[in-house]
């Protein structure tokens, strides 16, 4: 679920950076931002300009600054991408709805890191409201390449968001504490209760974090 709402954000996210890209009357050249333009032929129905400041060519698609595809292009890629599709189905769907030539896997890639660090970024700048009082912890072993890892969650049982995530190579004392103070910045309180699995790092993580104002409960079904 939460991928998916990343794909959302990010998705829009490209729509938003595209449309205030698009407030000067177009077309205006994606290379420098001249409006000094003139058409330069047309090829397959699609209409061709050239930049008299810079030199270089351009088509105008709805595209970013120095993009060669359709914007609705770009944020339909990011949605299917977090949603599950497979990169041959992106690329099908796009070149299909949109007439345009077949972008390559490393390009998809590209719009999935690229929109998706902003949409990180965009998401650190609103806090969830009406957090609950009572959380739970969890975490999840992960193995990346040769390497263990693992990630950690609190979710808000009276709403079900996700308030923190936390990936540490270690789940010691320290990462359990880090993993709630995390929480209680992005929630801007501390919770009343505290519910976890059996694992020894959160009794003393838990209370170096919040001291005696949260209740630890231990939950072998958590």
């Amino acid at each position: 679920m939460e991928s998916r709402s990343l794909g959302r954000v990010a998705s829009k996210l490209a729509m938003d950076i595209v449309a205030k890209a698009r407030v000067i009357e177009l077309p205006q050249c994606k290379f420098c931002g001249s409006k000094d333009v003139v058409r330069n032929s047309r090829r397959g129905g699609t209409q061709y300009w050239l930049c008299k400041k810079c030199g270089r060519g351009f088509v105008d698609k709805r595209a970013l600054p120095k993009g060669r595809y359709p914007i609705e292009a770009v944020s339909s890629a990011l949605y299917m991408y977090f949603t599950g599709s497979s990169l041959n189905d992106i690329k099908r769907y796009i070149e299909k709805q949109f007439s345009t030539e077949l972008p390559s896997d490393s390009t998809i890639y590209n719009w999935v890191v690229k929109f998706s660090e902003i949409a990180s970024k965009e998401a650190r700048k609103h806090k969830p409201t009406s957090i609950g009082d009572v959380w739970i912890a969890d975490e999840l072993f992960l193995s990346i390449g040769s390497k263990r890892y693992y990630l950690w969650d609190v979710i808000d049982t009276k709403n079900r968001l996700l308030i923190a995530t936390y990936l540490s190579p270690k789940r010691g004392t320290q990462d359990a504490r880090k993993l709630m103070e995390l929480a209680s910045e992005r929630a801007g309180k501390v919770p009343k209760v505290v519910i976890t699995d059996s694992l020894a790092s959160y009794l003393d993580g838990i209370e170096l974090a919040f001291g005696a104002d949260t209740k630890h409960i231990q939950s072998l079904t958590c």
